[in-house]
């Protein structure tokens, strides 16, 4: 490449050259126009033209020299021997002043003159600056003599890696054997002329090698050639090249055998290369990828965040670890987690992007069966029937479910005067202060891991004091520290109440009090019955075993539970009422004496054969549960010692005492499960439609309020959905009213399966329905109608009719269109309307 500088001088010059030839030409025109011809000698005219043509012809060589001055004087030089050549062509004085050539030459010669000077002195400079070099370089510096094939200069450093003995010697005689095949083979053979560049491992003169980049170029002095030999160790080089060829080999094995994908893109997006894990990924060849860019490969509605992504990348040069979706080549989706970075070339600049990309679609699905299990645990707290408290290790209350504010006589819009206040001040009696925060230190700091059944009572809203028996466990975070305290408090105050007036007994009536807090507590069941046998045996004198046998559903008695007797042999033994009958078995009894006689009654022949009893049983003590007039159940106590047993007046009257309570508590308890259920069944059909028992309007109005507070409290959404059934009335008003009741109860049926356990679809009347979805904003939303009218594509079966039925459906969602459900609703409703205006299947409200 020719330097502006240098492009300048050589204009200057062919400015010069066609100056003086068009000069030239220009005064032998006016010459030989002007003034008449001469007789010519030829030998003169000749040899005055060739001194002008050989001036001419060495002002243009010397031009290449890029020297003005020279140029311009060997010009003039040639102008003037160019008048004397047109001197001889005229017969007349020749037509210029008398002086003109003279000082053309003197012009000449000065600047000649001038421009030797010059480049003497510019010799000077270049030897001066070519010996500094010479002298100062870092690289081996060697002039070799082709002809007498030896070296004849030498610099420092090469005399320091080769020895002293280098100058006038033959390159073969002062360079080791080893160096010398090396140079001077390269040197001899010259095919493919010079400069010649290539590296070699050479040889110091102690026999180190090092790693040389080794220039041999030619050049030639008045004829003689010389080879100028520059070597550079390149030791160092070719040292970091090899770190860098290892590193490089690691990070392939790396690149390649990753467990992850990993992907190289660059600035703009487009893939520069893949490991086989992406291969694998997406389901693209290497070279298929090659083509794309990462906007083929990002989920459509995903495509406006991941442009921002690299937007950002390029400001930030990294950013953290986030979640995308990808399409595979066959258009399936997987999530996929990304960490993304700038990389940086080896001139410091960003010239591409790596991209880690794992697929976590089995993480996704673990998540989402968390959630699932969460969802779950949420409904439970909900309709669980004992108060849920979580406290934080400072005591201030984080969570209370539906049952912990009805304890408390508190609304779900209260939430705020409970939640985050101090538990033991505000809702602990003082009295009762030190116990409660006592047994919440100890969990608080992992002294004890767990309690149950620790009585604490609370204060209400209304100043009114609940017995509540309490069990908790502290919460650990990931280091095993405990952070909050669950609690779990079930409102035993009327049980407390009772408990207190039957502890003004002594004795049996104590016992009797265990075994109705017991019944109470849990319930009649299996357990329960051992309990109270247990009890039983415990406080009725003489009562050395026993066993309990309860009638079914069926109205045939079982043995239940058994102390100090083996029953294994009875659990398969059902009893008829009329077989239990040995006496007036509806009051308490006693049998005695040697039973052998009396084992045809088959209750007492299955106790004595069945039982295993050891020894031999000498009295039995009857206690008949009576309810309605009918046995319901038997307690049987037995005593080995003898056949006084249960005969003192007092035992008889606190087993009737215990009989008399257990059947009214027993009694009272199975009138309090059927009011339950009655009161569960009235509940229900007051929150549900009668026809297809979803959730009525009521139903939705009372549960949406929790559900609304709490996406206020945690700001998350919830979608309402108002869909109308399309063709219903046709079939309706066709086929009658009882197909159209059977529609209806097909369609809830499938709208039920085609919601997750959180959400709720209510019917509103006629063929309309609303639904409710926690945690669900418009994009989830739509998804979700979708499926909903992906479930009424199936034709409905009737009698072997196919009855088609579509539906349209209106989506509003909190907070965006709403802040209620009765405003959602509406908007909801208004968006269904317009969506069967426009004749879409699905709308969302838009203001």
């Amino acid at each position: 490449m020719i330097r502006g500088e240098d492009l300048n001088v050589r204009k200057v010059d062919y400015l010069i050259i066609f100056s003086i030839a068009f000069l030239c030409f220009l005064t032998a025109i006016i010459a030989l126009i002007t003034f008449p011809h001469a007789s010519i000698t030829w030998s003169t005219t000749i040899f005055k033209f060739m001194v002008f043509v050989g001036l001419f012809l060495g002002m243009v060589l010397v031009s290449k020299l890029r020297i003005i001055t020279l140029t311009l004087g060997l010009g003039l030089f040639s102008y003037a021997r160019f008048l004397g050549f047109v001197g001889t062509l005229i017969s007349s004085e020749p037509p210029f002043p008398g002086n003109w050539p003279v000082l053309v030459h003197i012009v000449a010669a000065v600047l000649t003159a001038y421009a030797g000077i010059i480049a003497i002195n510019s010799m000077l400079i270049y030897r001066k600056k070519y010996q500094e070099f010479f002298d100062n370089t870092s690289e081996l510096i060697l002039i070799v003599d082709k002809e007498r094939d030896s070296i004849i200069e030498a610099n420092k450093v090469a005399i320091d890696y080769f020895g002293k003995d280098l100058t006038n010697k033959g390159t073969g005689k002062c360079l080791d054997e080893r160096n010398k095949s090396a140079l001077c083979s390269k040197i001899r053979n010259s095919k493919g002329g010079f400069p010649k560049t290539f590296e070699e491992i050479l040889y110091k003169h102690d026999g180190s090698p090092f790693y040389a980049d080794i220039l041999i170029d030619e050049f030639d002095i008045m004829k003689r050639v010389y080879y100028l030999i520059s070597i550079r160790d390149i030791s160092d080089r070719k040292q970091a090249e090899l770190i860098a060829e290892n590193e490089h080999e690691r990070f392939k094995g790396l690149f390649e055998k990753n467990n992850d994908a990993v992907f190289f893109f660059d600035l703009d997006g487009k893939y520069i290369d893949a490991n086989e894990k992406a291969v694998e990924l997406l389901g693209y060849t290497i070279e298929e990828l090659k083509s794309k860019t990462f906007r083929d490969v990002v989920a459509s509605e995903e495509l406006n965040e991941a442009k921002q992504i690299l937007s950002d990348l390029k400001t930030k040069g990294s950013l953290r670890v986030y979640e995308r979706t990808f399409v595979r080549k066959d258009g399936t989706k997987i999530p996929v987690e990304i960490n993304i970075a700038l990389i940086r070339s080896s001139d410091g600049n960003f010239d591409h992007i790596q991209s880690i990309v794992r697929d976590i679609s089995e993480r996704k699905k673990a998540e989402a069966l968390i959630k699932a299990e969460r969802d779950k645990f949420q409904k439970y707290l909900d309709v669980a029937q004992a108060a849920i408290v979580i406290l934080d290790s400072s005591g201030k209350i984080k969570y209370l479910n539906i049952e912990g504010f009805k304890i408390l006589r508190y609304s779900i819009d209260e939430m705020d005067e409970v939640v985050e206040k101090d538990a033991f001040e505000e809702f602990v009696p003082e009295s009762n202060r030190e116990k409660a925060r006592e047994i919440f230190g100890k969990l608080v700091s992992g002294e004890v891991k767990s309690v149950s059944n620790i009585l604490i009572p609370l204060l209400t809203k209304k100043g009114e004091t609940k017995m509540i028996l309490w069990s908790g466990i502290g919460l650990e975070d990931a280091d095993g520290n405990i952070i909050e305290i669950l609690l779990s408090g079930k409102d035993v105050t009327e049980i407390h109440n009772r408990q207190m007036k039957l502890e003004k007994f002594s004795g049996f009536h104590s016992s009797l009090n265990k075994v109705i807090m017991n019944i109470l507590l849990e319930g009649i069941n299996e357990n329960s019955y051992q309990k109270i046998l247990e009890e039983c045996v415990t406080a009725i004198p003489d009562a050395q075993a026993g066993s309990v046998i309860v009638k079914d559903e069926r109205g045939l008695f079982k043995f239940a539970a058994a102390t100090n007797c083996d029953i294994s042999g009875l659990k398969g033994i059902h009893l008829k009422p009329e077989e239990l009958v040995h006496g007036n078995l509806k009051n308490t009894s006693i049998i005695k004496g040697p039973l052998s006689s009396r084992l045809n009654d088959k209750l007492l022949k299955t106790i004595m054969t069945k039982g295993k009893l050891v020894e031999e049983v000498k009295a039995l003590l009857v206690i008949p549960i009576v309810i309605d007039d009918k046995i319901e159940a038997c307690f049987i106590l037995a005593n080995f010692d003898t056949e006084r047993a249960f005969s003192d007046a007092t035992t008889l009257e606190l087993a009737e005492k215990f009989g008399e309570s257990a059947s009214v508590l027993i009694e009272r308890l199975k009138l309090e499960e059927a009011l339950k259920i009655q009161k569960m069944k009235l509940e229900f059909l007051s929150n549900h439609d009668t026809l297809t028992e979803l959730p009525n309007r009521r139903f939705l109005r009372e549960h949406s309020e929790l559900i609304f507070a709490l996406a206020r409290r945690n700001a998350r959404p919830v979608s309402i959905l108002y869909a109308d059934l399309d063709g219903f009335k046709e079939i309706n008003d066709k086929l009658g009213h009882d197909v159209g009741d059977y529609v209806l109860k097909e369609v809830a049926k499938r709208f039920r399966n085609s919601l997750r356990k959180s959400d709720i679809v209510a019917r509103l009347g006629g063929d309309e329905f609303a639904f409710l979805f926690p945690e669900t904003d418009s994009k989830m939303a739509v998804v979700a109608a979708e499926r909903i009218l992906l479930s009424l594509e199936k034709p409905i079966i009737f009698n072997n009719i196919k009855l088609n039925i579509s539906g349209s459906i209106g989506i509003s969602c909190f907070p965006e269109h709403g802040k209620d459900l009765k405003e959602l609703l509406k908007k909801a409703d208004s968006a269904m309307y317009l969506a069967k205006k426009k004749g879409l299947k699905i709308a969302v409200y838009k203001e």
